[in-house]
């Protein structure tokens, strides 16, 4: 895969899809690099970009890293306190009824908020989002 690529795909997220399917994922990649680009001709800014690359890469989740559920843009989904990865709704419900839960959302806080200070400056925006559903712009 392309290293500048404005989203982080991983190439198993294709494999089993149909050509269809397949079609419409580099329809909405292809639609997401062009808001990209359209947002740095108007900010002249590319730090400012990079600043909410990680928007970008759980945003454009196509499917859940747990059921392996597809997402479309209109679905929400949230990040799992257990590896950071999107998930869809319905796997968030099950991992909030693990046992271990409560001490993996407290720990993910903690190292999610010291993490994201040091590398994206924005410690509310990505750590809130282990919590609050959100959609694919």
């Amino acid at each position: 895969m392309h290293a500048n690529r404005s989203c982080f795909f991983r190439s198993d997220q294709f494999r089993h899809q149909d050509p269809e399917a397949q079609r419409r994922d580099f329809l909405v990649e292809e639609h997401l690099r062009q808001n990209e680009r359209e947002r740095e001709q108007q900010t002249g800014s590319r730090q400012k970009i990079m600043r909410h690359e990680w928007e970008k890469k759980i945003s454009c989740a196509l499917r859940c890293s747990e059921c392996e559920k597809r997402l479309g843009p209109a679905d929400p989904r949230v990040l799992s306190v257990y590896n950071h990865d999107a998930v869809c709704m319905e796997c968030k419900k099950k991992e909030e009824k693990r046992p271990d839960y409560e001490e993996a959302s407290r720990r993910m806080i903690g190292q999610c908020m010291a993490d994201t200070e040091l590398m994206y400056k924005d410690p509310g925006g990505y750590c809130y989002y282990h919590f609050y559903p959100f959609k694919c712009d």
